[in-house]
């Protein structure tokens, strides 16, 4: 549906926030703002979203393939007017795996292999349609009221080109993968990266290349060390977390776990 272009809300503009009256703010991110509605979420990009079209179209597309799927995010109804973008999605009512992980410090590795194991399984859902996403990390797992997880925020999301490698600058810096930080040509395997990332953080209780003294940027010096340092993994997990921590996290991406092009997720 379109709208005719105002300076403030249009009247259909007002219908949608009459219509889908948020109940309160769960979160803000670079083109739009998430509120919580009755019973479903509702996103409203306020900034005038044709100048994040591309962002937003793929967000979309991403919700329409995951409807119905039982570990993503799905799309339940979108609007659109000349200035502002509307879309429901999916509500979970719980809290993400950032919560859970400060909450318990250390997680049983039961927990972690179950959480990552359901959201390999989304990521690959994903990937058979083109789609990589290259956002991964706790905040970003939601943990539902039945104790399975939804992957969520697809706006750094994007399909893989004819040759499956580009570039591009988006996600987050603690969970980007050596090839992904410098720029490089880069695939499916910065995911994979960051799973290995979100499972040592669920284990250990810390990002893997945490520095051991308070520095002036934190986010900086984990980015370097991740491009120059070797990874360290206590040995007190057992050998079987330890294996799949030192599969995940290697530096290079054609020997990562998932990363065979020939075997793929049946590697994993």
């Amino acid at each position: 549906m379109k709208g005719s272009t105002a300076n403030n809300l249009t009247e259909f503009d007002s219908f949608i926030l009459e219509a889908y009256e948020p109940v309160k703010l769960l979160g803000e991110g670079g083109f739009g703002q998430v509120f919580l509605q009755r019973s479903l979420c509702f996103k409203n990009n306020g900034k005038k979203y044709t100048d994040y079209e591309e962002d937003y179209q793929i967000e979309k597309k991403v919700l329409e393939l995951s409807m119905g799927f039982p570990f993503l995010i799905g799309l339940a109804a979108s609007f659109e007017t000349d200035e502002r973008a509307y879309v429901l999605m999916d509500l979970v009512k719980g809290k993400d795996l950032y919560h859970y992980s400060k909450q318990m410090g250390r997680m049983p590795e039961d927990y972690a292999r179950f959480y990552s194991a359901e959201a390999i399984i989304a990521l690959n859902y994903l990937y058979t349609h083109g789609i990589i996403h290259r956002d991964v990390k706790l905040e970003n797992i939601l943990v539902n009221n039945d104790g399975h997880i939804k992957l969520a925020d697809y706006g750094a999301c994007r399909e893989e080109g004819p040759d499956q490698n580009y570039r591009s600058n988006v996600g987050t810096k603690m969970y980007k993968a050596r090839e992904f930080i410098q720029d490089l040509d880069y695939n499916k395997a910065v995911d994979f990266w960051a799973i290995g990332t979100v499972i040592f953080e669920l284990l250990v209780g810390f990002h893997p290349f945490l520095p051991q003294e308070s520095c002036e940027n934190e986010d900086d010096y984990i980015m370097e060390a991740i491009i120059h340092k070797p990874i360290e993994i206590p040995r007190y997990l057992s050998y079987r977390a330890y294996s799949i921590l030192r599969a995940y996290l290697k530096s290079d991406p054609e020997r990562r776990l998932g990363s065979n092009s020939e075997f793929g997720f049946a590697d994993i």
